[in-house]
């Protein structure tokens, strides 16, 4: 280039290269969910979004019927995240001890509903605004009802795991489903919220998760067999439980 050609100093920059319209709409999604990680659902205002990212309000708008739709996409998201560290926590063929080879199948789904049930506490800890975004947002969206349904099957995945044994029931209705589910909202929001123990007491915040294991989740999932065989394995042996204390 020659010494005409380059752009002088002080000159104002160019402009940014517009967006394609899907690249536009991923730009406003993860900008609107990086504000609700940090700020919750308040902070999800398209005016700003745009102006963060360089496009005109309107431009932004028109991705969208409103910003509910919006704010659905962003729950939808953290439900997704929190479904997806669920899945990852478990281990499947832990190192658990027993005297037959279903009861120690059992046991290790039993565990990895334990593990997947800490995955669940622990995202509303690291993420409490995302989450208490999510509890707020209800589900009368299709697509938080989607994301849902991968949260449930999230939590399903190791109980299903455990029926041959015969140490988890084979049938869990919908009604049973969303009992676990409520179980599990209250005792994360309590735990974000600093309720159970002073700051991140993970000892005290387990006890607490281990003992609605036992009293509300256990009797949903477990037959009267397997109930009895979780009761006689104490404690887990430490191969069994993911290691979920990162955030300390």
């Amino acid at each position: 280039m020659s010494a005409t050609n380059q752009p002088k100093s002080g000159t104002i920059a160019e402009p940014r290269k517009p967006y394609h319209h899907g690249d536009l709409r991923r730009a406003i999604i993860a900008s609107a969910t990086r504000r609700a990680r940090h700020s919750g659902e308040r902070a999800i205002v398209l005016r700003e979004i745009a102006a963060e990212i360089g496009v005109s309000a309107t431009a932004a708008y028109r991705h969208f019927t409103n910003r509910a739709e919006l704010v659905d996409i962003v729950a939808s998201r953290g439900i997704e995240e929190m479904a997806e560290s669920m899945r990852t926590s478990l281990v499947l063929d832990a190192g658990v001890a027993a005297e037959s080879e279903s009861e120690r199948a059992g046991l290790a789904a039993w565990a990895d509903v334990r593990n997947a049930c800490r995955a669940y506490v622990k995202f509303a800890i690291d993420e409490p605004q995302w989450n208490r975004m999510i509890s707020e947002t209800g589900g009368t969206s299709p697509v938080v009802r989607e994301a849902a349904d991968k949260l449930i099957a999230a939590l399903r995945k190791p109980a299903e795991k455990g029926v041959p044994s015969g140490v988890f029931r084979a049938e869990i209705s919908d009604t049973e489903t969303l009992e676990i589910w409520s179980s599990l909202l209250g005792m994360s929001m309590i735990s974000a919220l600093g309720f159970i123990g002073e700051g991140k007491d993970v000892d005290r915040i387990w006890d607490v998760l281990d003992a609605q294991l036992q009293r509300v989740i256990g009797p949903i999932l477990l037959t009267e067999k397997g109930q009895e065989l979780v009761a006689e394995q104490k404690p887990f042996p430490a191969g069994a439980l993911s290691d979920l204390t990162d955030w300390l």
